[in-house]
């Protein structure tokens, strides 16, 4: 039925959006350390540093919008992925 498969899909594509930012978090914790070799101290340090190195990156921006735009880094390949099935 295809109503199920809308369904399943657009709920796929919705788990997957919202758990990003734990997939960046968990990648960036599996890596270790970071590119200058100092190694991540749990889930809160990874979060303040992906944050920090952000705004350092984009100093002219907005702040919240790119604390917001890192830990959702990789989201639309993500969604698609997910959504189709994979």
């Amino acid at each position: 039925d295809h109503e199920l498969a809308l369904c399943g899909s657009l709920s796929g594509a919705l788990a997957a959006f919202l758990t990003t930012p734990l997939d960046v978090v968990k990648t960036r914790l599996m890596l270790g350390s970071d590119s200058n070799g100092v190694p991540y101290r749990g889930v809160a340090d990874t979060v303040r540093r992906l944050i920090a190195e952000s705004n350092a990156s984009h100093s002219h921006s907005i702040t919240s919008m790119n604390s917001v735009r890192v830990l959702f880094s990789g989201v639309g390949p993500r969604v698609m992925w997910i959504s189709i099935g994979g």
